[in-house]
């Protein structure tokens, strides 16, 4: 479960056109540690995962569900 949420994190980042270095520090974290969580390495915790749908424009399921629809960019 933790690859397909990283893939969906990784995903919509490039969608929004992000480095992962500032997604890093949006959530306030180490570049390493995020990109442990894309690579599916490491689990996103339950406040990572709340931040990033905020900023993504997603809803929590989208993180878990390839096919859940978006927000806008």
């Amino acid at each position: 479960m933790d690859q397909v949420i990283g893939s969906q994190i990784s995903r919509r980042r490039r969608t929004l056109d992000l480095t992962a270095q500032q997604v890093s520090d949006l959530l306030g974290i180490p570049i390493a540690d995020y990109e442990d969580i894309e690579a599916g390495r490491c689990q996103a915790t339950p406040a990572i995962l709340y931040h990033l749908a905020r900023r993504f424009h997603v809803t929590l399921g989208y993180f878990h569900d390839p096919d859940e629809p978006v927000g806008p960019n």
